[in-house]
């Protein structure tokens, strides 16, 4: 499965298939990350800076899991890094 990309982007979609051998290994310790969170949840920032991600492969990973139903948003909010509104999520189970 390639990652998500930028449609008509040829740049986008070298990077996405460059990550095609990383992306469910990184899918996967997000989804971790988050259920060890419980039902306090987590952000796509928070899963970023706890696994040390950039921003663009954090975002991706945490989108194909809300995507593919496996974590829900919560309706609840915290500040980023940036101190900018960002949504909660839970994994699916809570």
């Amino acid at each position: 499965m390639i990652p998500g990309f930028v449609k008509d982007s040829e740049t986008s979609r070298e990077a996405a298939v460059s990550m095609i051998s990383s992306a469910a290994t990184l899918r996967e310790k997000a989804y971790d990350y988050i259920v060890s969170k419980g039902a306090d949840g987590a952000t796509s920032d928070e899963v970023q800076a706890a696994l040390q991600l950039t921003h663009q492969t954090g975002s991706a990973r945490v989108t194909e899991l809300k995507n593919a139903g496996r974590i829900v948003a919560t309706g609840q909010k915290r500040k980023t890094r940036q101190r900018r509104n960002a949504m909660v999520y839970v994994a699916d189970e809570f």
